[in-house]
């Protein structure tokens, strides 16, 4: 009796019996993730991204147990070369989180997004090291008492890359020298500053903090419009927010410059994107 090996993949095979390269030339993992990331700024590219997964799915499995035509294989690389253009656009880093995909919706200028920035490195230069300081404050004992009953960490990052900027590793710890303790108090000086700023309207600080700090989707950044008027108040008091930091940082003195060279490719002057 023959031994029995691995089943046959059933799928379109060339002349030489290896398995077609057909259904390679499209990454279905990365072409969703594209779409998933581009439906905030890009509503329409982003529903033609999902319909042509749809038919380059449909087109494969119809191929799968006879030899690809040229005619479907032309039409599987056009829609290969158009998930590539869509995917090159998703990459855009302003997209990983919501204060950079409010500046590609055009909600906040270039200024306000570096002063959001800005604040959440002086947010995490004052607060990324909450563990040592409970521990400075307790004694060992005490602190080791505390662990016992609970983690004790920074501040829950963000679920993004701009975590980078608002939440250290607390597993990696090191004892600050002089400078560095320095250089925190200084930045805890022009964080306090900035954070009353912002206090000066609780809503406006809630807002801001929400989407800098937390990195909170609000409702507003996933259609590009104000469509209520819940995100109407909101997306007035994160620009209120962000222009004050940026005139507080200095910033908004690039917002100046640009307007002198001419409005941002994309941008819109109202905060429903009209």
């Amino acid at each position: 009796m023959a031994r029995r090996g691995r089943y046959r993949k059933d799928a379109a095979r060339g002349s030489n019996g290896r398995l077609s390269r057909v259904g390679q030339c499209i990454d279905l993992g990365t072409g969703y993730l594209a779409a998933h990331r581009l439906r905030p700024v890009d509503p329409e590219r982003s529903e033609t991204q999902l319909r042509i997964l749809q038919l380059s799915g449909d087109l494969e499995r119809r191929i799968g147990r006879r030899p690809a035509t040229s005619d479907e294989l032309a039409t599987l690389q056009g829609y290969a070369e158009s998930m590539h253009s869509t995917s090159v656009a998703a990459k855009n880093p302003n997209l990983s989180f919501p204060l950079g995909i409010a500046h590609e919706c055009g909600f906040i200028t270039d200024g306000e997004l570096e002063a959001g920035k800005h604040y959440a490195r002086l947010y995490r230069a004052v607060w990324g090291r909450l563990r040592d300081d409970i521990e400075a404050a307790l004694g060992p004992e005490d602190f080791g008492l505390l662990l016992s009953t609970g983690k004790v960490a920074s501040p829950a990052p963000p679920s993004s890359h701009f975590r980078a900027l608002v939440a250290g590793d607390p597993s990696q710890r090191q004892a600050l020298s002089p400078e560095d303790w320095k250089r925190r108090q200084t930045a805890a000086h022009r964080f306090g500053r900035a954070n009353a700023i912002l206090k000066a309207d609780m809503w406006v600080h809630a807002v801001v903090e929400g989407v800098v700090i937390s990195g909170n989707h609000q409702p507003f950044l996933h259609t590009r419009r104000t469509e209520t008027a819940d995100d109407y108040m909101r997306c007035r008091a994160l620009k209120k927010g962000l222009a004050a930091l940026a005139e507080h940082f200095g910033f908004d003195k690039m917002d100046e410059k640009r307007s002198a060279d001419g409005p941002r490719p994309g941008s819109s002057s109202s905060p429903d994107g009209s």
